[in-house]
């Protein structure tokens, strides 16, 4: 298992407000933006997929419709790619440097 931190500058009440807003003109931009992504996890998670997560795509479109979310913990990880995209897609990434030691 490994862990990492995106940073991204974005204005966070506005960011939030789009978590079940059923905008599916963002929801059309989002994919439209991260095709080749959401195509490249589509293949990485394929065992997950297989086990019952949901797909890139479909984690994203519960996102922006406000569900339905898996109960599964072990799924989590898709909303929380779907939550990058969306925050890449509203906000700005800020490159993080190394943690001083």
């Amino acid at each position: 298992m490994s862990s990492g931190l995106s940073v991204y500058l974005l204005d966070v009440a506005a960011t939030r407000a789009w978590v079940g807003s059923r905008n599916d003109e963002l929801l059309e931009a989002i994919r439209a933006e991260f095709r080749d992504d959401i195509a490249r996890d589509d293949d990485y998670h394929s065992y997950a997929i297989g086990q019952g997560a949901p797909t890139p795509d479909e984690a994203l479109r519960a996102l922006i419709h406000g569900g339905p979310f898996s109960q599964n913990q072990d799924h989590a990880f898709q909303y929380g790619y779907a939550y990058r995209r969306l925050c890449s897609l509203t906000g700005r990434f800020l490159p993080n440097e190394p943690f001083p030691s």
